[in-house]
């Protein structure tokens, strides 16, 4: 096996570990920033989520639409050509 050459190592450098590292940065500023010390002054309120009642999901009528006549007939004639999928059929 070959030793890296120094622009395959600094390719490895460009590519890998600066984004590798870049994200790492990014991680910790994160958590760091989510952090805060409880420095405030005031009164605390201790505040509840006010539970909101869900609302009943939108009736939604789909109808199958096969178009006009001629494109009824195009697909049952694709039907007929190209028959039932043959995946999961064994081998010949």
């Amino acid at each position: 096996m070959r030793t890296p050459s120094l622009e395959q190592i600094l390719i490895l450098l460009l590519f890998i570990v600066l984004p590798l590292l870049h994200l790492l940065f990014q991680r910790a500023k994160r958590r760091s920033e989510g952090k805060h010390p409880e420095d405030e002054s005031g009164p605390k309120v201790a505040q509840r989520a006010q539970a909101i009642p869900p609302q009943p999901p939108e009736p939604r009528i789909k109808r199958l639409t096969l178009g006009n006549r001629r494109e009824l007939r195009r697909g049952i004639i694709l039907m007929a050509i190209l028959g039932p999928c043959r995946t999961f059929d064994p081998p010949d």
